[in-house]
């Protein structure tokens, strides 16, 4: 192109970030600034976000810096990038400052600060915030429930979980996935819940697949349960016959 506008070098770097070519759209990013091309908030979301999937923070910090100093408007798309930078980085303050900040929060938003905390094990945070977020009225969506259960998994939080799960059914008319039933089978593994754990795969309204049933005779070898592991390591037989060696 003999000249290239703010919005031509946006969708460049937009289609590298969004397509597994992070160092790529950091590189066009710098090229782009050599050019003394005004820099957008599109253009600033994409950098985050890509700031945030490979943990470069000091890029991060310096985003926000400019879209401060340029009083770059935060929609929810930049906020949205911004809460989810600082969360991966695991700076949950500044996460949450980020998404406090904003004046207009979409379901999106609302996961992702969820996510964050789910992700570095703070589940008593994680529910205060999904109960903000309805009473926001905002309705949540598979990805809320996946981040919710992640949570209640990783903090032990059973009796939350449990009661979580139940809701997307029954008040929000979401058919669970195997995202959402393997988040399950984890909590009650990691509780030591093993019969519990067993009930519940064996009552899954979908089929449930390998991996479910690896992570359910994982938990029976560490916890002693040597009858019902090996009848999950028959079952598992059933399904994969080539994984005999792998169960031996």
């Amino acid at each position: 192109m003999a000249e290239r506008d703010s919005n031509s070098w946006s969708v460049m770097i937009a289609g590298y970030a969004q397509n597994g070519g992070p160092h790529e759209a950091l590189a066009l990013f710098r090229e782009m600034q050599i050019s003394d091309v005004d820099i957008h908030g599109f253009t600033l979301a994409s950098i985050v976000g890509v700031c945030g999937e490979l943990g470069a923070l000091d890029l991060g910090k310096w985003a926000h810096s400019y879209i401060d100093r340029k009083g770059v408007e935060i929609d929810v798309v930049l906020g949205n990038s911004l809460v989810d930078m600082y969360a991966k980085c695991g700076l949950l303050d500044e996460a949450h400052t980020s998404f406090q900040r904003m004046d207009e929060k979409d379901v999106f938003v609302w996961s992702t600060m969820i996510g964050g905390y789910a992700i570095h094990g703070y589940g008593e945070k994680a529910l205060q915030v999904f109960a903000d977020m309805i009473s926001a009225n905002v309705r949540p969506t598979c990805v809320t429930f996946t981040s919710m259960l992640y949570a209640c998994s990783h903090s032990g939080l059973i009796d939350e979980g449990c009661r979580c799960f139940d809701s997307m059914r029954s008040e929000y008319g979401i058919e669970p996935q195997i995202e959402h039933y393997g988040c399950m089978i984890d909590l009650f593994c990691q509780a030591g819940c093993i019969n519990e754990a067993h009930d519940f795969i064996s009552s899954m309204s979908i089929e449930p697949n390998v991996v479910l049933w690896r992570t359910l005779l994982s938990a029976c070898k560490a916890s002693g349960h040597a009858k019902l592991g090996a009848c999950i390591s028959r079952k598992l037989l059933e399904l994969n016959p080539k994984s005999g060696l792998e169960l031996a």
